[in-house]
């Protein structure tokens, strides 16, 4: 295992985080290889032709960029052995910014062309090399650090990458893979926290525990599960307070189109309508997350927008029942937002939450019956308000918006609207504060090797009848019971005959697949 490259410019700077591969590179030479992923499609280039040049896209840069660089970050490997003859170029939108070598080690590769740096931080090496510089393979993340004013704000960017023909076998490639974990979040780079491998212990004078060494490693940026033991559609919450099935993020890998912050497929998202274009959770201000008694995996969301501070909590409990047993049943999931006005006269605020689609029903057709959206007769969402807050149903939002049937993530993507959406509106007076609690129903979404059965369709009063407060009582009392279950590990104090005891965390109570949420969302 190698050690990380803590970046030294980026450390304590303010950069934006933006995800630097979407979809699958163009030209290149296809194989699988081993990397810190395990065996791996690798798409690549090498020092000789044919194979000497591939392109790539990122995520869109987003349109309002607060920081003074774009950090573009992508999971990559390199190998053939370490040489000083020849090189790669790396080009930003055609034009060559930087030239790198193959290297065992993690690097940093200033600029030859440009302003723009390029940083690689090796995470494996190819076994028998025992980290060494006759190491032949490596991977990990790479970052290219751009100067924002080069940037066209609200566009991808087209990365390219040539080797130098000199008839040699070193190669550079991409490790891709649909169904992987993208390989970092869209947030400012202060927020996130590596440090060497493995995990360092604390001082002989603190306790070893869970808060200690979660923030040491690397977030994948994916999401927190928030469903109970043996939930069947693994409910989670997205870094940015999207309720979604996590089985559904590892089928699909990455959000819809290249949205910045993304959308899951057949997630609830929430954003807010600023009169003009959607403003999503994320967009601006980057959230942050937080564990309830930062241990539970009931999740805060906090956010900040205009003069308006939102705060989501996400947590589950089983539609029917007090668990499961079958693996087919189905899950309520919340997202109850607390909104406070800041201001110092009153405000009105609009949030939208609406249902993402995926490519086969991108706008898939629902219905507004007795206080919740259906699709095909079943109960699927609904929102209740506090009193003095309004909510309607748009199939369209805003009324008017056309959506392109042949490009119907577009108006999404572009914040220009949402199909499926519910609009909550109201007004708060200056320092107050009020609450919306929405709900979702998630079923089990079939799998290669187990569909899904046929279940009845669930009726509204199911998800109207129930009181967010009520749900989160049962689920936090749930998770105390199950902590009860767990064995503890007792550290003698120096000096002291005491003993102080801390949860020692079983697989069955930490967080699964995705982000263990802390100051911000770690895994």
């Amino acid at each position: 295992m190698a050690a990380s490259l803590l970046v030294p410019p980026l450390c304590g700077a303010s950069t934006t985080l933006v995800r630097g591969l979407v979809g699958a590179p163009d030209d290149g030479f296809q194989q699988s290889w081993h990397t810190h992923l395990g065996f791996q499609p690798v798409i690549g280039v090498r020092q000789k032709a044919p194979d000497l040049s591939m392109y790539w896209g990122t995520a869109f840069v987003p349109r309002r960029v607060e920081t003074e660089t774009v950090t573009f970050s992508w999971v990559g490997a390199m190998g053939g052995g370490v040489s000083s003859a020849g090189n790669f170029t790396l080009s930003v939108n055609g034009h060559p910014v930087v030239q790198f070598d193959v290297v065992s080690r993690s690097t940093h590769f200033p600029a030859r062309y440009s302003s723009c740096d390029l940083y690689y931080d090796v995470l494996w090496t190819r076994p028998g090399g025992r980290w060494t510089e006759n190491a032949l393979d490596t991977s990990g993340h790479f970052f290219l650090v751009v100067d924002a004013s080069a940037l066209e704000p609200g566009r991808p960017v087209i990365l390219s990458v040539t080797g130098t023909d000199i008839g040699e076998h070193r190669w550079f490639g991409i490790i891709y893979d649909a169904t992987m974990v993208p390989a970092m979040p869209q947030r400012r780079w202060r927020e996130f926290r590596r440090y060497p491998e493995p995990a360092q212990p604390p001082p002989a004078t603190a306790e070893a525990g869970f808060e200690h060494y979660l923030p040491q490693y690397s977030d994948p940026g994916c999401f927190t599960p928030i469903g109970w033991p043996a939930d069947p559609a693994e409910t989670a919450v997205s870094p940015t307070g999207q309720l979604m099935s996590g089985l559904d993020y590892t089928r699909y890998g990455s959000g819809v189109g290249r949205s910045e912050p993304p959308y899951y497929r057949h997630s609830l998202a929430f954003a807010v309508w600023d009169g003009q274009r959607l403003v999503p959770v994320g967009a601006g201000a980057p959230a942050r997350q937080n564990l309830y008694r930062g241990r539970y995996p009931m999740v805060y969301t906090n956010w900040t927008w205009s003069d308006f501070s939102l705060q989501g909590t996400a947590f589950s409990e089983p539609l029917a029942g007090d668990g499961y047993a079958s693996g087919t049943e189905r899950t309520l999931a919340w997202a109850v937002w607390d909104i406070r006005n800041y201001a110092r006269e009153p405000r009105e605020i609009t949030l939208v939450a609406f249902y993402v689609g995926d490519e086969d029903a991108p706008a898939p057709e629902m219905v507004w019956r007795d206080g919740a959206v259906h699709r095909d007769g079943s109960a699927l969402f609904s929102a209740a308000p506090s009193e003095g807050f309004s909510q309607e149903f748009h199939p369209v939002f805003p009324p008017g918006l056309v959506i392109d049937a042949s490009r119907p993530f577009d108006a999404l993507i572009e914040d220009r609207g949402a199909a499926n959406a519910l609009v909550v509106r109201g007004t708060l007076r200056p320092g107050e504060s009020k609450h919306v609690a929405f709900n979702r129903v998630f079923d089990y979404p079939d799998a290669y090797h187990w569909k899904a059965p046929q279940l009845p369709p669930v009726p509204a009063e199911a998800l109207t009848a129930r009181a967010c407060e009520a749900a989160f009582k049962r689920t936090a009392e749930r998770w105390e019971t199950l902590e009860k279950r767990f064995c503890f590990f007792r550290t003698p104090r120096r000096a002291s005959t005491s003993w102080s005891a801390r949860p020692c965390w079983t697989a069955a109570s930490s967080p699964r697949n995705g982000t263990a949420a802390t100051s911000s969302s770690t895994r």
